[in-house]
């Protein structure tokens, strides 16, 4: 069976209510004297739905206690009961829950489930574990930015976390996998609180399948990645600062035993075998003052039931610092359980008289013989759409259009993910921005400058004062011409005019450019300045290295660096057609290189005998040797 969902708070963990009911109107009690309506308002208060049924109808604690003429304050409450407070909007809702395998069918599932909650019941974050996906990724989809780390073996583990587009924006959230699929951490710039999520799914101690995962080092076992597990653990929360909001959850794999002000009695009822590093946990939660959620209320419920087994191995936990009464509420609740009877309890009355089987047949025969038809009509739409874009593709390729053809080609070829460009630290740990632009400005200081500022000096026929205007040596007649035979598909910069605008208005932009030229005395900024585009040598780039950096310029400046290289072509090509330079050069090729160097590589009795000599009287070779090399050989040779 499925593991149970978590909910929690930052700061203070809060419930998730997965009611989807129409709440009914009660009638006002001048008192609260009746024994069933203050029960009624222990359990909603108590119950993780935030409601109770009272009277035959579903009641939310809103409901409640929202119909009291006298303060809230003067109920008696039970041991049991926990302050409610009002202000929802300061809280983080945070979901945990063990998949066990998000196939794409059970993901949508998930998704429409998260966007049929009410407003206030959805939760901010939910953190998924044993996702058993295949690659990193990184994506929006309505309502959520879901962030996913996988293992070398799928089935092994994945973890991921989906972020309510609703609670930050994608440049607040930073990222990484200190162990993948395994160790997630997710950082959360919000209003007033930076807040940190660590995604756990921790390996079981022992298992049925091979002892050692698909990819893995040889030699790795369970108790060796455990270890690795515990041991990232301890550093990630060892580096993060203390004023951040810590939240910890997930598939633990571990069950815990009650500890003083740490962890709640409710851990201890649970039948379970404690693996033999069970300390481990138990040392990191004392080293790093944190504070076990999820087993303080009698609403505590094991996560886990294998027939008359159980165990409570999900856990949630925050700083002790950061907690409130709030906070220890949150227990596990069974999803999609009681939601019919929550909706439409007479439904079930409505249907007595009919037979299910008969209905449930029925209907699906109809819907299996409708479905069957759609999906012969969807594989005959795309075989005809395929051989549209073939056809289309040998149009291009007949008329030697590469553009269009790479564009029609990576319509057909599967999607490669964009992701975030996110780089590390030395210990893989998360920058921030700041951090991030200075990493980047540090490496392309040292790759591009040298130690010591240019300062060339102008020699008289350089002299500016010898020219009438800075550009005058350009024809302004060419402007026009040059706009004209530009790229359209050229990248520019975002927030300046695209290359195709400048093309289809180079007759009216061409005389103002020309003008521009004609009065200019200096260089305006614009055209010095160059924007950054760092294009991914890898897959998964973290270091500067790892990017190729391109410079996207603006429009007219292109155009006039394109004007000054035209003039200086032609000196350039003569001074360079009398030394051996093959590239960049007309009419030159590098192979003419290796031919040249190919062409000296001949047999030493091509040599001239005289080269031979003076070659030798340099080398100092001795007299006697000399002529022995010059007199006897030579003149063997030369007979």
């Amino acid at each position: 069976m499925p593991r149970c969902s978590f909910s929690l708070p930052c700061r203070s963990l809060l419930f998730w209510a997965s009611t989807l009911a129409s709440f009914p109107t009660l009638e006002a009690h001048t008192e609260p004297r009746k024994r069933a309506f203050n029960r009624a308002c222990r359990r909603a208060a108590a119950s993780p739905l935030l409601g109770t049924n009272y009277r035959g109808r579903w009641c939310s604690v809103k409901d409640l206690l929202g119909k009291r003429r006298t303060p809230p304050a003067q109920v008696r409450a039970s041991r049991h009961t926990l302050p409610i407070q009002s202000n929802d909007s300061a809280r983080l809702k945070l979901v945990t829950y063990n998949v066990g395998g998000l196939s794409q069918v059970a993901y949508a599932e998930l998704l429409q489930f998260l966007q049929g909650l009410p407003e206030p019941h959805r939760p901010d974050l939910v953190l998924l574990q044993e996702t058993h996906w295949k690659e990193d990724s990184e994506f929006d989809t309505p309502g959520w930015r879901v962030i996913s780390s996988s293992t070398k073996s799928p089935q092994a583990g994945g973890v991921a976390v989906l972020i309510s587009q609703s609670l930050c924006d994608a440049g607040d959230i930073l990222h990484t996998s200190p162990v993948p699929g395994r160790v997630q951490h997710v950082r959360l710039t919000l209003d007033g609180a930076i807040v940190d999520v660590v995604n756990i799914y921790q390996k079981i101690m022992t298992t049925s399948l091979a002892p050692a995962e698909k990819g893995s080092v040889p030699g790795t076992t369970a108790r060796t990645i455990r270890r690795e597990v515990w041991s990232s653990i301890q550093r990630l929360l060892r580096s993060l600062p203390s004023r951040h909001v810590v939240i910890m959850a997930g598939d633990f794999n571990t069950p815990l035993l009650p500890m003083a002000k740490r962890v709640g009695a409710r851990a201890s009822f649970c039948h379970a075998t404690r693996p033999q590093d069970v300390n481990e946990l138990a040392d990191i939660i004392a080293d790093h003052d944190l504070l076990h959620l999820n087993s303080w209320t009698r609403f505590a419920k094991p996560t886990y039931r294998n027939g008359s087994h159980f165990s409570l191995i999900d856990h949630i936990f925050v700083r002790k610092v950061a907690s409130i009464s709030r906070s220890v509420s949150a227990v596990a609740c069974q999803m999609f359980v009681n939601l019919l009877d929550l909706v439409a309890p007479d439904l079930v009355f409505s249907l007595a008289k009919y037979s299910i089987n008969v209905l449930f047949h029925g209907r699906h025969h109809r819907f299996r013989k409708a479905h069957r038809a759609f999906r012969r009509a969807t594989r005959d739409a795309k075989v005809a759409w395929l051989r549209t874009q073939v056809a289309c593709m040998e149009q291009s390729a007949r008329k030697g259009d590469t553009r269009a053809l790479f564009q029609l080609a990576s319509r057909i070829c599967p999607k490669q993910r964009r992701k975030t460009l996110q780089l590390r630290g030395a210990q893989g740990q998360i920058l921030s921005h700041p951090e991030q632009v200075e990493v980047l400005r540090s490496f392309y200081t040292d790759l591009y400058t040298s130690g010591h500022q240019d300062s060339p000096s102008l020699s008289d026929p350089l002299r500016s004062d010898c020219c009438d205007g800075l550009f005058a040596c350009l024809n302004p007649e060419l402007v026009t011409p040059a706009l004209r035979r530009l790229s359209p598909h050229k990248a520019a910069p975002a927030h300046l005019a695209h290359t195709s605008i400048w093309v289809a208005c180079s007759a009216q932009l061409g005389p103002w450019l020309a003008n521009t030229l004609r009065k200019a005395t200096s260089i305006p900024q614009l055209w010095k300045d160059t924007w950054l585009s760092l294009l991914p040598k890898v897959s998964a780039p973290t270091l500067p290295r790892q990017l190729r950096p391109l410079g996207i310029s603006e429009i007219s400046g292109r155009v006039v660096c394109g004007l000054i290289q035209h003039q200086l072509r032609p000196h350039v090509m003569a001074f360079l057609s009398q030394h051996p330079q093959y590239a960049y050069l007309v009419d030159r090729a590098t192979d003419q290189a290796l031919i040249r160097v190919l062409l000296h590589c001949k047999a030493f009795d091509r040599l001239e005998w005289p080269l031979i000599s003076d070659s030798l009287k340099e080398a100092g070779v001795p007299s006697d040797l000399y002529h022995l090399i010059i007199r006897e050989c030579g003149k063997d040779a030369a007979s």
